[in-house]
């Protein structure tokens, strides 16, 4: 993937996002209104999952040729390559609660890895989306999204891009060193956090921690973005 690419799918994702928060600004996002459905929230679901899908079709390294691969070529992969499985977003949303979108593929015994419940609402969706529109959840738009901008946070080819969009964020580190020193692969024993209008993800050593309660005093909110620390309270 070049990075004229990588940085035109950063766009993509800032105008979804723009739609996302406008949806949310007449149906805010709760646990009684996650499981509404509402259609505009399909087209977002749609090319989140597309955008998702691509990157991975343009970064994984296989024999494969890329019409023959799927979520079960990808799930191996990724997973041993950026441990999704475990990373751990907050939308800009109170009160902060993660979203793990990739989470079931940490079992790696289970009979379908792969089965990620965002992900099948994208595939069902591409098949007819009229049949599939009581799936174009609140929720499952929310997920969708924070999938996306997980992986683009993990890969590479998205650094620099989101450098240039000033969505790398640290309170204490010198971001522009820490995505060199990464790029070189030199240990860093700290992360940054990558921001954007409604999430929050981390890109280094250390991740948010397990529990929410512990996140406001966490190293990792202490080095983050004055976002971050604002939503928390802990500037």
């Amino acid at each position: 993937m070049r990075d004229v690419q990588a940085g035109s799918i950063l766009e993509w994702f800032v105008e979804l996002e723009q739609r996302l928060i406008g949806v949310l600004g007449y149906v805010p996002f709760s646990e009684k209104t996650k499981d509404v459905s509402i259609p505009r929230i399909s087209s977002i679901i749609l090319e989140a999952g597309s955008l998702v899908d691509t990157i991975f079709r343009e970064t994984i390294v296989t024999e494969k040729t890329p019409d023959r691969l799927s979520m079960r070529d990808f799930a191996p992969y990724f997973e041993e390559k950026y441990h999704l499985s475990a990373l751990r977003s907050i939308a800009f949303i109170w009160p902060p609660a993660y979203i793990v979108p990739f989470e079931p593929w940490s079992n790696a015994e289970a009979d379908d890895r792969a089965a990620l419940t965002w992900w099948k609402t994208y595939t069902d969706m591409k098949h007819s989306r009229v049949r599939a529109l009581d799936e174009s959840t609140i929720g499952k738009g929310i997920e969708s999204m924070a999938a996306l901008h997980q992986v683009m946070s993990q890969t590479p080819h998205f650094w620099r891009p989101l450098l240039r969009r000033e969505m790398l964020t640290s309170a204490s580190l010198h971001v522009v060193n820490f995505v060199r020193n990464l790029e070189q692969d030199k240990a860093w024993d700290h992360s940054v956090t990558v921001e954007s209008a409604l999430f929050c993800t981390t890109l280094g050593a250390t991740r948010f921690p397990e529990r929410i309660g512990d996140l406001r005093g966490s190293s990792v909110v202490s080095l983050g973005g004055r976002r971050l620390q604002r939503f928390l309270g802990a500037d």
